[in-house]
């Protein structure tokens, strides 16, 4: 049975993880002065999946420029599950428990820059633009009726 957890970014559950995507992908760029000015997000905690106390994967989260107004926007950063875990909708559920994450906070979308945008519109996100081989896509969450 796969388990999600909130991890801190100081654990060394998350450190495994980001080792496993700098691995995979390289060194994450940092964005630069211009691109993160007008912070005002909150940035949730990564969320790591588990089996039997065990690492499969997780996600990350990242403050960055809105693609679509002034400002910033929060992005999934990285979705990443190790091999042998693959296959068994790990990081579909990651991303449904990110989301679930996002709208309880209040946020009204999240934004993804990812080359895999099947894993993310089967779960409704919708395509914004496509830039050098990759798809930015949005989520963007229901108004409650009910207020």
């Amino acid at each position: 049975m796969i388990e999600i957890k909130n991890t801190d970014t100081e654990s060394s559950d998350y450190q495994e993880f980001k080792k496993l995507i700098s691995e995979e992908w390289g060194e994450p760029e940092q964005p630069n002065p211009s691109q993160t000015e007008k912070h005002s997000i909150t940035v949730p905690p990564p969320l790591l999946a588990f089996e039997n106390n065990l690492l499969a994967g997780g996600l990350s989260f990242v403050d960055y420029k809105n693609p679509e107004l002034e400002g910033n926007a929060l992005w999934i950063n990285a979705v990443y599950v190790k091999e042998k875990y693959r296959g068994r909708k790990i990081a579909h559920t990651l991303i449904q428990t990110a989301l679930r994450q996002c709208q309880e906070s209040g946020l009204e979308s999240v934004y993804v820059y990812t080359d895999k945008p099947e894993l993310y519109r089967e779960s409704g996100w919708t395509k914004l633009n496509f830039d050098a081989g990759n798809f930015i896509m949005k989520y963007k969450f229901a108004k409650d009726s009910s207020a």
